[in-house]
Order: C-alpha cells, then sequence, then structure tokens
C-alpha cells in the first residue's frame, strides 16, 4: 500500500510505538519515503510506504503518480486532519469519505470579504475503495478501535490540561462541537486545490451541492485526481480526523495545551490506519485475475486477466510469433504462430489440430488468439469451447444438451448447424475420459460441417490425473490422428535468445508496453530469483508484481510465487480460518499431488479445505502446486516436535506416509529456497533431529535429506554433526545383502536410501571418502546401481505418474531420460568449463554414464551415442581427479561405445581371446607355429592347477583366506591381454598399456551386472605390487608355471645357453624355497631332455 500524509506534524504522529516499525528514510528523486512491513491478521505479510510529501499543493499530486507508477501499489490512502463542515461530524471523529466531490481550482474565485476563495457548485466524482468502506463502516470495527476522548489522550501523553481548558473542552462537548469519544463517520467529502475558511464557501457547497459533506481538504483532491488517470488505477481511500470546526473558533481549539486536540486527532488517525491496513480483504483486488471466477451464462471460460492470457488488440501477427516462441514441432524444424494459423485455415473441414504443453505455457492464450485470427474470414465460424464449463454443465444435464447448449451460446444462435465452415477450438482437455464422450456429442452435432477441431491438452494435469491411478494408460488425445501436432515447451532461463522473444513477445502483446522494463531486465531478475524454467505464467506474475512493495525483498523464486498465492488466498477468504488459511491450502496441494496421499480418503475435517483448493488454486501450473507443496512441508515440519502427533491430526497427513516420502527434484528445490530463512532453517532442521531419534528406517533417511538441505554456516555445522553420528550407524558396516531389487522389502529399501542420502550429503560437503564409497558401492552391487538409476529417472521427472516423490519402485527400463539427461550433463559441462570437479560432481558423471551404458547394452541409446561419445571423451581427457574406480568404469564404456551395440555376451566373448592367443615368449622364441604353442589361457590354467597343487606342502602353512587370494590372483592377473595381447618381460611398450586395459576391463563389469570384473583392477594392482603374503606366492606360481612349460619345450631352445638364461631369469624371481627348488629340480630335467 502507498500511505500518503501531507504536513510534517501529521508524518510525525505515525513515528510513535502505535503504529508499525518505519525503516530507514529512502529517497525517490524529490521525495523521501519509509517502508513499514506487517502480518495482516490473516498471517499473510505486507509491506507498505510512507510518503510524507511535505506541502498541500499540487505537488501531492505529482508524489501520487510517480510513487504508483514506480511502485504499483494495490491501494493508496490519504490521510491527515481536516476542519469541519456541517453538523453531523464532531471535533475528534473520524470521517471517511462515500465518495469525493474534486473541485478544480479553475472554478475557484475570490471571496473580496474573507480573503479566502469561494468554489462554484459542481465537481467530478472520485470513487473510493468499497472494500475499505465496508471495513470502516462494520459496527465491529469501531468497536475494536477503542479510540480515547480527549482526557485519556493527554493522560496518556502526559499533556497537563488547565482547568480552563478543561471548561472549554467540557462546553464543546454540550455545544455539539466535540464528541467525548471519537466515532467514524461516513459521508461525501469535498476536496479542491485550495482551501477555505469562509462562511461564504460552506454555505455555497451546502446549499448548492451535498448538504451531508462532512470534510472539507486538499490533498484528498490531489490524491484521487493522480489515481484516476493511472491505467489500471488502484484502490483509494481517504481518512481524515476533524481537528477544528474550521470557523472563527479554530485557534481556540488550536490554542488547549499547545496543540493537544490537533495531536489528539492524529492518534486517532493512526489508530484507526493501523487497524484498517490489517484487514485482508482490504486487497480483494487480485482475486479475480488470478482465481478461477465462477462461471456466468456468457462465460467462454477464457480467463483474459490470467497471468499469461491477456491478449492486447492494438499488437501485430509478428508480435504474437515472438510470444508464442516456444513453439516447437516434431515433424517441421521451424514453425511460429502464424504458420499454425494458416496451416488451421487451410484445413476447415475435418481437420484436427493439437496443442500440448504443460501449465502456463501459454496454450490457452495461443487457442484464443488463433480463434481471433481465424475468425476473420467471414466464411468460416470460430467457435471458443472450454471444456472445464463443458463438463460444468454435463453435470447438470445429458452430455449432448450441454454441448448443444455451449456451442448455442457460442454461435450466438439456437438455429444451427448451419451452411457454415466451423473451427472449434477446445481449451483445457486434461485426458479425462469423460471429455471424449462430450467431444464425440460436438463432432456429431456438427457432422453436417464437417468441423475442424484444435485441442489444447493440458500435459501435467493429465500427470495428476494418473497419481491416484497408476495403472492408467495413455490419454485418449493421443489417439486421434493429426494434421499438425505442435508442443508449448518451457524455456529454459539460459536459453537468452528464447526468453528474450517471449518476454518481448508478452510485454507487447498482453498490454504492459508502457511498463519501463525490457526483456533483459526481467530475464536477469528472473535468473537471480533461481528460477531454471520459465513459461507465460511466470514471466506475466513477475510483470504483474515486481514493482509491489510485498515483492521487493523476494530473493527466491519460491517465495515470489507462494507471496502472489498467499495474496490471491487472503483477497478470497479474508481473515485466517481453519478453511481458508493459506497453509492449509497448501497441505492439501501437497495432498493432492501426492501419489501415497492422493489414495487416501480426505479426512472429514479436510473436505471443505480441498474443495477451495480444488476451486480455486488447483489449476495453477506445476510451478505453483511445488511451491505450495514445500511451503506446506516446512510448515508441517516447523511445529513437528515430542508432541507431533497434533499437527499431523489437524493437517489429515498421516505420518507414516509424511515420513516415506521422497521429494523429487523440483519439491526439493523449493524446499531449498524456503530454508534461505534461517530462521525456517533451524526449526527444519529441530524436525530432523527428533525424527532422526526414532531410528526407524523411513525417519532415518528423511532426516538425512532434511539436514542436507541445510544453507547457513550455522545450519551446515549441524548438518556435518549430524552426519557424522549418522555415519556411525549406516556407513561404518556393509549394506544387508540382497539377491534382487524385486525382493528388496520396504525396511532394507529404506535403510538403503539413507544410506545413499548420507553418502550424497557428505560428497555434496566435499567428503572425498564418502563419494569414493558411493561409487564403489554403485559399481559393484547390481541392487545400489539400479536404485541409483531408478532414482534418478524418477528425481528429474522421466518416470511419469509418480507426482511429486520418489517411490523406487519403478526400474530403469532404458526409455526416457530426457529430463535427468539435460540436468546431470548441464552440471557435468559446467564442470569441465569451469575446471573444477566437485565431489558431487563424480555421483552425477558416473550416474549419467550409467544411464548411458544402460541405454547402451539395450539398444536404445539411438542418436544419443555420438553426444555421449563426445561427452565421455571431454571427461576422460579433462584431467581432472575423477578417482581409480570411476575412471576405470569410463574407459570402459569408451571402448564399449566404440560399437553401435554392446552387450555383456561380447564382454566374456572379447575374454575369451585368452583362450586362443600364443604367448609371446614361445613365439618370438620361433616354438613353432602359432597354433602349436601355449596360450595365455594355458598359462593361467596352469599356474592355478599347481598353486592349488602346491600350497598345502609350503611352510608356513598357506591359510584359506590366502588361498582363496593366490587362486583369484593368478584367475585375473593376465586378464588385461585380452585387449593389449601378450608380451614378454622387456616389452616396455605393450606392458604400458596394461593399467589402462585393466581400468577398461573393470568398466565393463556393469554389463550383464558382471560386478565380480569390477574387483580386477584391485586384484592386478596388489599382484603388480606383490606386498602380501599371497601376492608374492601369486607371482612364484606365475613364474613356476613358466619353468614347467619350458622344461616341456626345452628341445625346443636354440641353444643350452638361451635355456639356462631362460631358467635363471625366473629362478631369480621365485622367493619361496620350496617353489624355488621345485624349479630347480625342473630345470635339470630340462637340461637332460636337452641333451637326450
Amino acid at each position: 500500500m502507498l500511505l500518503i500524509v501531507a504536513l510534517p506534524e501529521e508524518a510525525l504522529a505515525f513515528q510513535g510505538n502505535s503504529f508499525f516499525p518505519l525503516a530507514e528514510t529512502e529517497t525517490l528523486e524529490a521525495f523521501r519515503y519509509r517502508k513499514f512491513s506487517f502480518l495482516d491478521v490473516g498471517d499473510t505479510h505486507r509491506v507498505g510506504l510512507f510518503l510524507t510529501v511535505g506541502e498541500v499543493g499540487s505537488k501531492v499530486r505529482d508524489a501520487t503518480v510517480l510513487f504508483a507508477t514506480h511502485f504499483r501499489p494495490k491501494i493508496v490512502l490519504s490521510v491527515g486532519i481536516s476542519g469541519r463542515v456541517g453538523t453531523d461530524a464532531r471535533v475528534g471523529d473520524i470521517v471517511v469519505p462515500a465518495h469525493i466531490n474534486i473541485y478544480d481550482f479553475r472554478s475557484a474565485t475570490q471571496d473580496d470579504n474573507a480573503g479566502g476563495y469561494l468554489f462554484n457548485a459542481g465537481g467530478k466524482p472520485a470513487n473510493v475503495s468499497a472494500n475499505a468502506r465496508s471495513i470502516c463502516n462494520a459496527p465491529e470495527f469501531a468497536e475494536k478501535l477503542h479510540l480515547q476522548s480527549l482526557d485519556q489522550f493527554c493522560a496518556g501523553s502526559k499533556t497537563e490540561l488547565s482547568s480552563s481548558d478543561s471548561g472549554k473542552i467540557a462546553g464543546w462537548v454540550a455545544e455539539g462541537l466535540m464528541s467525548s469519544v471519537p466515532r467514524i463517520i461516513e459521508g461525501p467529502f469535498a476536496v479542491g486545490s485550495s482551501v477555505n475558511k469562509s462562511q461564504e464557501f460552506k454555505r455555497q457547497v451546502l446549499l448548492k451541492t451535498d448538504r451531508n459533506i462532512l470534510a472539507v481538504d486538499m490533498e484528498s483532491g490531489f490524491v484521487a485526481d493522480a489515481v484516476q488517470s493511472l491505467d489500471p488505477p488502484p484502490q483509494f481511500f481517504s481518512i481524515r480526523a476533524i481537528s477544528d470546526p474550521a470557523t472563527a473558533a479554530k485557534k481556540d481549539f488550536d490554542a488547549v495545551s499547545d496543540g493537544a486536540v490537533r495531536r489528539w486527532a492524529m492518534s486517532s488517525i493512526v489508530a484507526t490506519v493501523g487497524a484498517l491496513v490489517a484487514q485482508p480483504t482490504l486487497y480483494g483486488s487480485q482475486a479475480g485475475s488470478l482465481a478461477r471466477p465462477p462461471r456466468s451464462d456468457n462465460d467462454d471460460g477464457y480467463l483474459s486477466d490470467y497471468p499469461g492470457q491477456r491478449i492486447s488488440d492494438a499488437a501485430t501477427l509478428e508480435d504474437f510469433d515472438r510470444r508464442f516462441s516456444n513453439l516447437r514441432c516434431d515433424r517441421l524444424s521451424t514453425i511460429v504462430f502464424s504458420d499454425f494459423v494458416e496451416a488451421v485455415r487451410r484445413r476447415p473441414e475435418n481437420g484436427r489440430f493439437l496443442v500440448r504443453g504443460r501449465g502456463g505455457a501459454g496454450k490457452s492464450a495461443f487457442l484464443m488468439k488463433a480463434k481471433m485470427e481465424i475468425g476473420r474470414d467471414t466464411s468460416l465460424r470460430a467457435l471458443f469451447l472450454n471444456m472445464r464449463n463443458l463438463l460444468d454443465l454435463a453435470r447438470r444435464m445429458p452430455h449432448r444438451t450441454a454441448v448443444h447448449t455451449e456451442i448455442s451460446k457460442q454461435a450466438q444462435s439456437s438455429s444451427w448447424p448451419e451452411p457454415v465452415k466451423h473451427v472449434v477450438f477446445v481449451d483445457e482437455l486434461y485426458g479425462e475420459d469423460e471429455e471424449k464422450q462430450l467431444l464425440d456429442e460436438l463432432v456429431d452435432l456438427l457432422k453436417i460441417t464437417k468441423p475442424t477441431l484444435v485441442f489444447a491438452f493440458g500435459v501435467d494435469h493429465f500427470e495428476i490425473s494418473r497419481i491416484a491411478s497408476e495403472t492408467r494408460g495413455e490419454p485418449y488425445v493421443y489417439g486421434y490422428v493429426y494434421d499438425l501436432e505442435v508442443s508449448l515447451k518451457s524455456i529454459a532461463i539460459n536459453d537468452d535468445r528464447t526468453a528474450a522473444d517471449v518476454i518481448d513477445g508478452l510485454i507487447r502483446t498482453s498490454g504492459t508496453e508502457n511498463v519501463e522494463i525490457t526483456d533483459r531486465d526481467v530475464m536477469q531478475r528472473l535468473r537471480a530469483l533461481g528460477f531454471l524454467y520459465i513459461n507465460h505464467f511466470v514471466i506475466s506474475l513477475y510483470l504483474n508484481n515486481f514493482r509491489k512493495l510485498n515483492f521487493s525483498s523476494v530473493r527466491t523464486a519460491t517465495v515470489f510465487i507462494n507471496r502472489a498465492m498467499e495474496a490471491l488466498c487472503s483477497d478470497l477468504y479474508g481473515r485466517k480460518r481453519p478453511a481458508t488459511g493459506f497453509d492449509d491450502l497448501c497441505v492439501e496441494a501437497f495432498r493432492s499431488w501426492s501419489s501415497e496421499l492422493a489414495k487416501e480418503q480426505v479426512p472429514e475435517h479436510r473436505r471443505e479445505i480441498n474443495r477451495r483448493y480444488k476451486e480455486s488454486f488447483a489449476h495453477f501450473p506445476r510451478i505453483v502446486q511445488t511451491s505450495m507443496i514445500a511451503h506446506a512441508v516446512v510448515h508441517i515440519l516447523s511445529r513437528y516436535s515430542s508432541s507431533h502427533i497434533d499437527v499431523f491430526k489437524k493437517s489429515g497427513v498421516d505420518q507414516g506416509i509424511f515420513l516415506s516420502i521422497v521429494f523429487a527434484n523440483d519439491v526439493n528445490s523449493a524446499i531449498k529456497d524456503l530454508l534461505a530463512d534461517e530462521r525456517i532453517e533451524n526449526l527444519v532442521l529441530d524436525a530432523a533431529a527428533s525424527i532422526y531419534e526414532t531410528l526407524e528406517p523411513r525417519g532415518l533417511s528423511y532426516a538425512i535429506y532434511l539436514f542436507g538441505r541445510a544453507r547457513s554456516v550455522k545450519g551446515k555445522r549441524r548438518a556435518q554433526e549430524f552426519f557424522d553420528n549418522a555415519s556411525r550407524l549406516l556407513i561404518d558396516g556393509a549394506p544387508r545383502h540382497v539377491g534382487s531389487l524385486d525382493t528388496v522389502d520396504d525396511e532394507i529399501k529404506f535403510e538403503r536410501l539413507a544410506r545413499r542420502s548420507l553418502y550424497i550429503s557428505r560428497s555434496l560437503n566435499g567428503d572425498r571418502k564418502a563419494t569414493e564409497a558411493y561409487i564403489s558401492e554403485v559399481l559393484e552391487d547390481p541392487v545400489e546401481d539400479r536404485l541409483n538409476r531408478g532414482f534418478h529417472l524418477e528425481y528429474y521427472g522421466d518416470h511419469l505418474g509418480t507426482g511429486i516423490s520418489v517411490k523406487l519402485e519403478l526400474d530403469d527400463s532404458g526409455g526416457a531420460w530426457k529430463h535427468t539427461r539435460q540436468v546431470i550433463g548441464a552440471r557435468i559441462e559446467a564442470a569441465l568449463v569451469g575446471g573444477i570437479l566437485n565431489e558431487y560432481d563424480r555421483i552425477c558423471i558416473l550416474t549419467y554414464f550409467s544411464l548411458v551404458r544402460y541405454r547402451h547394452e539395450l539398444n536404445t541409446l539411438g542418436d544419443h551415442r555420438d553426444a555421449a561419445r563426445a561427452m565421455l571423451t571431454s571427461v576422460l581427457s579433462s584431467g581432472l581427479n575423477l578417482g581409480i574406480q570411476l575412471s576405470a568404469f569410463l574407459s570402459g564404456l569408451a571402448k564399449s561405445l566404440e560399437r553401435p551395440t554392446f552387450t555383456g555376451i561380447e564382454v566374456l566373448l572379447q575374454l575369451y581371446v585368452l583362450k586362443g592367443l600364443p604367448r609371446a615368449g614361445w613365439t618370438k622364441r620361433g616354438f613353432g607355429a602359432l597354433e602349436a604353442v601355449e596360450t595365455v589361457a594355458s598359462h593361467v590354467y596352469g599356474a592355478m592347477l599347481i598353486a592349488d597343487i602346491l600350497l598345502p606342502i609350503l611352510r608356513p602353512l598357506v591359510t584359506d583366506d590366502e588361498r582363496r587370494q593366490v587362486g583369484r590372483l593368478l584367475l585375473y592377473h593376465d586378464l588385461a591381454e585380452s585387449y593389449i595381447g601378450d608380451y614378454i618381460p622387456t616389452d616396455g611398450e605393450t606392458k604400458s598399456k596394461e593399467e589402462a586395459a585393466v581400468n577398461m576391463i573393470a568398466g565393463l563389469s556393469m554389463y550383464k551386472r558382471m560386478t565380480a570384473l569390477s574387483s580386477i583392477r584391485q586384484q592386478w594392482t596388489e599382484y603388480e605390487q606383490g606386498q602380501s603374503r599371497a601376492c608374492r606366492l601369486a607371482r612364484d606360481f606365475d613364474k613356476l608355471d613358466a619353468v614347467l612349460q619350458a622344461t616341456v619345450y626345452a628341445d625346443r631352445f636354440a641353444d643350452v645357453q638361451e635355456l639356462r638364461r631362460f631358467f635363471d631369469y625366473h629362478l631369480e624371481r621365485i622367493l619361496d624355497p620350496e617353489l624355488r627348488s621345485i624349479a630347480e629340480e625342473a630345470l635339470s630335467m630340462a637340461l637332460k631332455r636337452r641333451f637326450a
């Protein structure tokens, strides 16, 4: 609101303790003002401006125009003191206008006798706020004010009255000149550009215009005139306290205790204004523009004042092409709005066109403007039908009658069908089966005209209809064959060109072209608020509110949207009541969009609240719903305590269901926005600590999730302490093993979710150890891998029908992953560009390429393979510290992506190369044809065979664990040669490729869930380093097998010297005495064979 006072003495009264605290003085051009804020009685946050003009002349008008244009207040209040006119009001009374007559200065004439001005009869009327009048005239309003008598005021302000003053006051009260206790009196005001004290003026006004005029002042006229010049004008109201009789006795009233009467009058003004602005119904102007109004008989269902739906007749078709720059078509590379209109015009018979999009994308305005363009063709009849209206009619009459009634109304004729071609635009299709029945009736009624139909289908409305019934298939609208299908897309805030075009188009075509703001200004501000995607609704909501004080301090997108919705709630329902409070309406949004809660019956005490939500808020786009849901979650949590049962009972929300909900990305982001308020953050973290203390799996997961959202330094410190404590419970031990995702019960699922939440939260805090542990679990545990992929697909909205939450029940089928790909891909690209890899970025890389790998295996990667390869190459060549396991996985994936498809079978076949790969040491010595010498697989078998036979004879005794480890080391030690080939010890070039090959094979472990391969890196590293006894023994058996094979090939060596060199090299490297003695014995046998 804008609160205007003219004189400094009037302003001084508002700076005491009886009014809301005023902030530091600011300036706008030449005027000084102060902000104030408060909660109204409906608990809605309000913001106001207190402006002191400093004089009562035309400067008041200039100030009003400037501030009302700049800040766009809902209401402008002109307040102050005034002189008495007539006998209806007395000194001390509060007078409020029934209407105002503005007497222009040009009609004033000089009064010779009194030196004042005489106003001729007449003047133009100025409207005043009906809301303010209604509030002030209510008897209970005056009763609750408890305005003070002059004696009470003087006693409270420590103003002493002399006996003479007291006598005068008593006389004035007795004469009817002064009120003993101030009253609120309503009547006409006379205002003008000059104040007149002459009796002649009052006689002329009273006799020739309106006998009941209560007050005369200057500034109200200037303010009222300024407000009427604005388009659209805000509400206006004036409040005056009568401070003197406006006669020669004025000096006597002013002399009482040096102006006590004037100060008393101003104290009454302050109390009245404070009580008035605290009433939510005062701000009721938004209800008509945002809420869905009741249906009227001549209503076509198009909400012209709804954000994003205003259409200016002055705009050009090219302007609308810009407005709908978010239009896309699958069949055409580009399409603009005018092309779509022309396509409809060329198909006036039996055409079918589909415009789809999510809430707020601009579908309704698109259809209405298209209808207006088609309607210019006199050979066509264009009709606009709203399916919500049709369904409403169909509840009261048969379907055919409902359609007939609606068409008759739109055609403005009951004698139809006529021999004219019809193009029918049908808005707000949600995909419900009953809609199909009404459309069939529509086609049948118009069948002789062969109508063309243009549908607007709300994708997200169909999705919410599937929440409670998860078995539902595709919407019926996809069953038609269309001449053209187009989509109105949400716009990425970083898509500068499209965003700028849409914003500029909206400004040009919605009647806001005179607003002093550019498309670049809007984009910059929306980015600052944190909007990642925008649409027509968001842009228009911003244009409607950005100058309002209530939005000036907003810092996040969620708070911006909720503040608009909270204002609407207050406008619709007034003071906060159980059935209309914004908190309660947000809980109903939560109930409607949560698949878990939507299945439950709405409790009886919540049904009226639920009805009001569906009536006035459910039609808003998803971005509004997620903001309201986040508010509901914070509302419930902020009231969660040891006696938390009350908040769940009041909300009608089952506590177990509430704690089991894992929120998807959009709600999660909205909750983080709200936690930017440290007071709210502290309450939520307190609730999280209480929830954690239950040690119930659902509660553990939920508490970890909440602590992971901490934003302030203090909050993050609390979170770190909590994570340390939770780690001892959840991470220090291995997760419970499960054989299949299908066998995981809820307890284990939520336990794993709690572990995952803890890993991710610690990773976000920069904990490298936690990141490595999570990467290891995903790569080595097929269940964890599937949960990770499925979680992200639900989290980012690629699994439909799950509402606002992640259920962890939908597996990755290898299908749609668009949103996940875009969001995670953008984060990876940002890390590459910035050259900084945070710990959480590594988890994003793992998840992204896990999804790529699975689709590659299923042959559903399609055209995304090249893009995935390019990104993978960038990641691997970036020099960023990916870590050993992640690097191994990515290296293997890079190799497999070289082929159009790659499955687990191909992994096995590639490893089978070892079975036919000759040992390089024998072939280089010319020991015969390739097929005649030992293969690598034969060598591995020989080494494992002799290890199994000889390990029991070694001393000290070999443990069972060491025996198993020796076997695995030998099994995998030459596996890399399946890719690089065998090599001899002196072949350094080939040897240098072995580590990369090992990493690559380890990376193939996720194909066919062959997680055993993931351990090859560790096995190979241990083998190469030879630090444990098992590793040293494995290396000994590798050399001993070579010695035994050389004994078999003894007669193939060129001479004895070559034979001895071979044996000497291997004998030196066998460390175990028992095994070395066996090797020496083999040498003796080989020498005998060589000379046999």
